[in-house]
């Protein structure tokens, strides 16, 4: 089994290519958006969470990578590299292949923060949630950034004391 959380993309459908039958750069944020499924797992966050807790993840800063033409009808797999994390944050790193392992297509890195929905506040991850994700960053940091830029958690709440 991989160290890196990994899931399936739903294959590009032929309606989304583009005149010169490449996907445009839009699409590539629908389909890091459509296997986020595998960083709630990594999380340890069951499917019902957000039905059951009315809590979730609202990216705070983020921004794309654009390496390789990706075409209708291709399967994209994508993998999850955890760069930092907090009690109610997660910075992660999305990159997208082909099927296989062949180069990433795209990346897309994310700063994402833990919400109560009802209260539109941030709220630290559940206890077991956030040991994961201190787990996965330990591991993942043992390896090179795979691609491009980094954006980093900041603020520290022992900075803003001191």
């Amino acid at each position: 089994m991989s160290i890196w959380p990994e899931g399936f993309a739903p294959e590009i459908p032929a309606a989304w290519a583009g005149p010169d039958g490449l996907v445009p750069r839009v699409r590539y944020l629908e389909l890091f958006e459509a296997v986020l499924e595998p960083f709630d797992r990594a999380l340890g966050l069951p499917p019902d969470y957000l039905a059951r807790t009315n809590c979730s993840t609202f990216a705070l800063e983020s921004h794309v990578v654009y390496l390789d033409d990706a075409r209708a009808g291709e399967r994209l797999l994508c993998r999850f590299h955890f760069a930092d994390a907090d009690e109610k944050r997660v910075h992660y790193l999305q990159t997208l292949h082909r099927a296989g392992d062949g180069p990433a297509l795209a990346a897309y890195e994310c700063l994402c923060m833990h919400v109560d929905l009802g209260l539109r506040r941030g709220l630290p991850f559940p206890e077991a949630a956030a040991a994961r994700a201190g787990k996965l960053v330990e591991l993942h940091r043992r390896h090179p950034w795979p691609v491009g830029p980094r954006l980093g958690i900041r603020f520290r709440a022992e900075t803003a004391a001191a």
